[in-house]
């Protein structure tokens, strides 16, 4: 009989085996690849999206929606003469620490803005424009679950209160260590 012996085939197995093993290895390696890629990829697709969010609340600081509003003959629900001569809330205001150390930083963002926290507009008023009210944004850091979180209050403004509705501790970004600012002259 012309077959193959048994050392023949152990051989052969053997060869096969060890072929199969570095096949396994290969993929495991490449499969572990795209994983950090994609995990990578999502990373910097939040991290994207929680700066441009913070920009976008940054760039709407201290924002008086329309000029015609400084009329106080206008009905607005609040007069904004009045509000520019008495305490008004800063545009933002910068809670840090320990100057880029450990503890988490926080920030307020005070708007005047014819949307709501929800991005809806606000009832139009007689003159026909939206009213305008007072959004102020915190962003902080939630230690419990390490995120970045935002509260949104929004109301018509009153000097010295704080607006009555709120939003509160929603998550803009998960894993954060901590939240820094840090700035220099």
């Amino acid at each position: 009989l012309n077959g193959f012996s048994v050392i023949e085939l152990m051989v052969a197995l053997a060869i096969t085996a060890f072929l199969l093993i570095g096949l396994v290895q290969i993929f495991s390696s490449v499969r572990a690849s795209y994983d950090l890629q994609e995990g990578l990829g999502r990373l910097q697709e939040n991290a994207r999206f929680a700066t441009t969010f913070m920009n976008d609340q940054l760039r709407d600081t201290g924002y008086f929606p329309l000029p015609e509003h400084e009329n106080p003959d206008i009905d607005i629900g609040f007069n904004f003469p009045s509000i520019l001569t008495g305490d008004v809330p800063p545009p933002m205001t910068l809670n840090t620490t320990d100057g880029g150390g450990t503890t988490s930083d926080t920030l307020v963002v005070n708007i005047f803005d014819e949307r709501d926290c929800s991005g809806n507009l606000n009832p139009v008023t007689t003159t026909g424009n939206p009213a305008i009210g007072h959004k102020q944004i915190v962003f902080a850091h939630d230690a419990a679950n390490n995120e970045l979180q935002f509260t949104c209050r929004f109301g018509v403004p009153t000097l010295g209160v704080n607006p009555p509705d709120v939003i509160t501790n929603q998550p803009v970004l998960n894993n954060v260590e901590t939240l820094q600012f840090q700035y220099g002259e």
